[in-house]
């Protein structure tokens, strides 16, 4: 009978690597459950109300499902790398290890692509915001909704923040802790704004101006997409790489960290780039595990061989 071996090996170190493999499969696989678990309860790109809230509203209706897809290839690889740690154990079963073989190597195309799909999504995703910043988005993402969106948040924080927040005509503001904003604004704060009232963020101030018709009214979707990006991505603005207030949180808090287009760019980075690297490496794993179990085919009937 015909055997076609990779690796010409003994049967007992075959067995040992195909264990290993096996073993370290079932150790990302798990390792990637957890960490989906983990960002699904926190404040992240997966978190179902912010999730839901800027895919709809982006047009990226893709972080839920990716979410789900995930976690299920993770369990998928756990329960192959019991499979491969079985079939080192029981080579002599040829239906189990037919079914590694075929598993095995049909999973192997399976993670490498998704594995593949996830980082360029992650590229894309991160384009998309610094083309819009500098005038080449419609290079890169046709969707006029994408565009109208990300204008929108970009003129909010021109257009109502900045020119309303913490001035002394229209809504000073409550005392702050300077310090908590960057040394270079310092300067800025002190001359055009006012700590001397009592608004807290700028959604009392909106409130005010709205309520005097000074400015217009802001759609609320618009707004729901705002108050996400603050939770979420934990930014402010979009374009404006030093932001000087939020929209939601109070000004107690200082300045925000970063613009928005540098906040989803970490965000996806951390959800996507992570899972991405795992899926690729669990396909190249489950390829060597294919190779590896060409080494026990007709192997073990004779009970000398070690």
């Amino acid at each position: 009978m015909f055997c076609f071996r990779i690796f010409q090996l003994s049967l007992s170190r075959t067995k040992a690597f195909l264990s290993l493999i096996s073993i370290l499969i079932i150790l990302l696989g798990i390792v990637n459950v957890w960490m989906g678990l983990q960002a699904n309860g926190s404040s992240s790109i997966w978190s179902t109300k912010s999730a839901q809230t800027l895919s709809q509203e982006l047009g990226l209706d893709v972080q839920v499902t990716v979410f789900i897809a995930v976690q299920a290839f993770s369990a998928l690889a756990v329960l192959i790398g019991m499979l491969g740690f079985m079939t080192s154990q029981m080579h002599q079963k040829r239906v189990l290890l037919c079914l590694f073989a075929t598993l095995s190597i049909t999973f192997f195309l399976l993670f490498s692509g998704f594995g593949a799909l996830l980082l360029v999504l992650k590229i894309q995703d991160t384009q998309i915001g610094s083309a819009f910043c500098n005038g080449d988005l419609p290079g890169i993402a046709s969707s006029k909704k994408v565009q109208s969106l990300l204008s929108d948040v970009r003129d909010i924080q021109e257009n109502y923040i900045e020119r309303y927040m913490c001035t002394s005509t229209y809504c000073p503001c409550v005392q702050v802790d300077l310090t908590k904003w960057d040394v270079s604004q310092s300067a800025k704060l002190t001359q055009k704004h006012a700590f001397t009232g009592t608004v807290a963020n700028f959604e009392q101030c909106y409130n005010q101006l709205l309520g005097k018709s000074a400015v217009a009214e802001i759609d609320s979707k618009l707004l729901t997409v705002l108050r996400a990006l603050e939770d979420t991505a934990h930014c402010s603005g979009f374009c404006n790489p030093q932001p000087l207030f939020w929209f939601f949180k109070d000004v107690s808090l200082g300045q925000p960290p970063m613009a928005c287009v540098e906040g989803l760019s970490l965000l996806v980075s951390e959800n996507f780039m992570g899972a991405g690297a795992t899926f690729v490496i669990l396909g190249v794993l489950l390829f060597v595990a294919f190779q590896i179990q060409y080494g026990l085919w007709c192997r073990g009937y004779n009970t000398m061989e070690k």
